[in-house]
């Protein structure tokens, strides 16, 4: 058998929409920006709801974009009030 890699980076599930994916675990949120495809991905060492609003913000400003979250209520509860469209996953 093989041994094959994965990462939330990997994950496509949006990819044919105008979104950004983030996928939150204990220290790290993965970030996805699709537009026509993928146009952006990384990871960032994330410890609050805090610094993943500052890495969104540097990412896509006040874009009215739809926020798909994963692994964090916090996150998805702060993100919605400074984005109209956050979906918590």
């Amino acid at each position: 058998s093989r041994a094959s890699f994965t990462s939330p980076l990997l994950d496509m599930r949006h990819s044919a929409e105008r979104c950004l994916t983030l996928d939150v675990s204990a220290k790290v949120c993965y970030m996805r920006l699709f537009e026509n495809g993928l146009q952006r991905a990384e990871a960032y060492e994330a410890t609050s709801a805090a610094d993943i609003l500052y890495y969104l913000n540097s990412w896509i400003g006040r874009s009215d974009i739809k926020i798909y979250v994963k692994g964090s209520r916090d996150t998805v509860k702060l993100l919605k009030k400074y984005y109209k469209h956050v979906v918590c996953e």
